[in-house]
């Protein structure tokens, strides 16, 4: 049973109440505690990791726009790929190296406790843990090199760790295989992790689906880079137990109220305008005859058909269809991993030789269908939509690519990994377009530039093109 995210209970650790009569307790800020439960430190960073994926905010997650899912209105900046006026860039990388920060913090602070039990110790630790590599995943895959070995060091009494080097990403890939195979090593699973875990609340049978699952994307970023890892990896999740039914999916619940997804808060409690669905799902979508479109978005007022508007321009909110209620609702979920996913990723594995217990066509036919169920289509549908698009392994990256497009909707870092790695769908920018092609990276922030600036270079100067939106992280090999 998921537990409903309660934004009250973390905001409540920043409280503190006493009813003793001590003068000396004059001196504490009640809003300040000098101690802090990591219970409540995790569940912020659990909460803000979330809620940065599931955003739709121009200015902090264009990733939507990567695989053109949706398209804008008046103002269409971010759709033609300008992430550097407004620092989006820079936002998602802080963004980012903050949570890691909090999850770092919720780290040190369970270290500390010495009157935990330990098994529950080690369970938390792990949970920390996972989320931190699933953080250092984003971070490779959006950026390439990043400061890892000395990041999150700063607060060293020596300061040798104000400026910290890039590392190789293929090389803190490699370690966060080895982090996610040391973390699940401890789990205990009759015992249980946070209580402010909202996710999987606390229970560890389901953090270890979560961490092999999770250890099946690290494999598959792989297999075009260092094909001998990716299939001994992934061989090993699998055989670790990955998720097997949607229920084992990661996602968090927004309660709605004063504290809904950040989707609603975007597109409906701020009553803009901003976004429309984009021609280049759509007509994909309907060239298929994919049942899912109509879950996606809504016709716009007055229409019946569901028409996207041009990707890229300037379109009219009301002539094109709207992101559907599902979507928007205040309590609509947020997802960082699912079913379908894992079962697309499976899917990809068997495709290439990897032995991870079933085949390509079922793996391919499980994927489809958990995405067509979360949905809400019907049986028939569903079977009439797999008989008409069957697994074909001749054609194996552009099926799979297309399907990962699809329900991956929503998602948009998760559908543009897929994208890079299988390069599929080909993803054409507009005529006004800042960028020659579709991102397959963002450019470091220019704060990097200025206050890093020696080791930024040795980065970028590393990258083959350059430190650019069109350049390639390193496991993008085609």
């Amino acid at each position: 049973m998921k537990k409903i995210l309660n934004i009250i209970g973390i905001a409540s650790f920043f409280l503190l109440s006493s009813c003793e009569s001590d003068i000396t307790t004059l001196n504490v800020d009640p809003k300040n505690p000098l101690v802090v439960d990591a219970s409540n430190i995790f569940g912020s960073a659990q909460e803000r990791l979330f809620s940065l994926e599931a955003s739709s905010s121009v200015n902090l997650n264009p990733t939507r726009f990567f695989t053109q899912q949706w398209t804008q209105t008046t103002y269409i900046d971010e759709s033609n790929y300008d992430l550097v006026t407004r620092q989006i860039n820079t936002n998602y990388f802080n963004r980012l190296y903050n949570i890691l920060e909090t999850f770092e913090n919720a780290r040190v602070t369970l270290n500390n406790n010495t009157t935990m039990n330990a098994d529950e110790k080690k369970n938390k630790l792990a949970q920390v843990e996972l989320l931190s590599v699933y953080t250092w995943q984003m971070l490779v895959d959006t950026y390439g090199d990043v400061p890892y070995s000395e990041a999150l060091k700063a607060t060293d009494d020596s300061n040798k760790y104000l400026y910290p080097k890039y590392d190789d990403a293929l090389t803190i890939y490699k370690d966060l295989i080895k982090r996610v195979d040391a973390s699940l090593g401890t789990v205990n699973v009759s015992k249980s992790g946070f209580d402010k875990d909202f996710m999987y609340s606390g229970n560890m049978g389901l953090w270890k689906k979560f961490g092999n699952s999770l250890k099946l994307k690290l494999a598959m970023n792989l297999a075009d880079v260092d094909p001998v890892l990716s299939k001994s990896t992934a061989e090993s999740a699998f055989l670790g137990g990955v998720m097997t039914s949607q229920d084992q999916s990661a996602y968090c619940s927004y309660p709605g109220g004063l504290f809904p997804n950040p989707i609603y808060a975007d597109v409906i409690q701020s009553g803009r305008k901003d976004y429309v669905a984009s021609n280049t799902l759509v007509d994909a979508m309907k060239a298929d005859n994919d049942p899912r479109l109509s879950k996606f978005f809504k016709p716009a007022d007055g229409q019946t058909d569901i028409v996207g508007g041009e990707y890229g321009t300037n379109n009219d909110y009301y002539a094109f269809a709207h992101i559907s209620d599902k979507v928007t609702a205040a309590n609509a979920p947020a997802y960082i991993l699912d079913y379908a996913e894992v079962s697309l990723l499976l899917a990809e594995a068997a495709s290439r030789g990897y032995s991870v217990g079933d085949t390509a066509k079922n793996y391919y036919i499980q994927g489809v269908s958990a995405s067509m169920d979360f949905w809400g289509v019907s049986s028939s549908d569903k079977a009439a939509y797999l008989a008409a698009h069957p697994y074909v392994s001749t054609d194996w990256k552009t099926l799979i690519g297309k399907q990962s497009w699809y329900a991956l909707y929503n998602r948009g870092h998760e559908a543009w990994t897929f994208n890079r790695r299988l390069d599929y769908p080909k993803f054409i920018p507009s005529g006004e377009s800042v960028l020659s092609k579709v991102p397959t990276r963002m450019n470091y922030p220019a704060t990097e530039q200025q206050i890093n600036g020696a080791n930024w270079k040795v980065a970028a100067d590393k990258i083959t093109g350059g430190d650019k939106a069109t350049s390639k992280v390193f496991w993008d090999k085609f």
